[in-house]
């Protein structure tokens, strides 16, 4: 059974009397355990199916599924909140906030399980991608481009979801 599920998927820009469209009626399936990539030229529309699936979008046609239930009877707040972590290709960091307290924002966020001990957690995470205590407790805006994309790899992985979306997540890692 798939996991995420497309169906008929498009999504378009209205132009006057035409619409640009950048997506159009995609069907698809993913697998829940299984690594996926998509890849296309710049302008190819992976950042706008990337905003779709993680509900930051609404497809302008056709549904999205996650286990069988469209995203849309869940509610796209519930969903993003819940179901999905994101790592965006600009980070989408609080700046004023340490990393340690960026990765907490979104254990305090979400509804699923975290351990009581969510510092701890927090500073685990950072130190398993490569975030030392030290940076850890900075300021991210204080960071390199390559660290402050780890601390957003760490915020995904601390809600304990089931379903990551990268755009570009490797892109200033080095």
């Amino acid at each position: 059974m798939s996991f995420i599920k497309t169906k008929e998927l498009s999504y378009f820009y209205q132009d006057g009397d035409t619409k640009r469209y950048i997506l159009k009626d995609i069907s698809c399936e993913f697998e829940k355990g299984k690594f996926y990539t998509i890849l296309g030229q710049s302008g190819s529309g992976k950042t706008t199916f990337l905003s779709l699936l993680s509900a930051l979008d609404e497809p302008k046609s056709g549904e999205i599924y996650y286990n069988g239930e469209s995203i849309k009877s869940i509610g796209y707040e519930k969903y993003r909140r819940n179901k999905v972590g994101i790592i965006f290709q600009s980070y989408n960091l609080i700046p004023y906030m340490t990393a340690v307290e960026n990765v907490r924002v979104a254990m305090n966020i979400t509804e699923n399980d975290i351990p009581k001990d969510e510092e701890k957690v927090a500073y685990n995470l950072l130190d398993y991608i490569g975030i030392d205590k030290a940076k850890a407790d900075r300021t991210v805006n204080k960071l390199s481009g390559g660290e402050q994309q780890r601390v957003a790899i760490a915020r995904a992985l601390a809600t304990n979801v089931d379903l990551i979306l990268a755009d570009e997540p490797t892109r200033k890692l080095g």
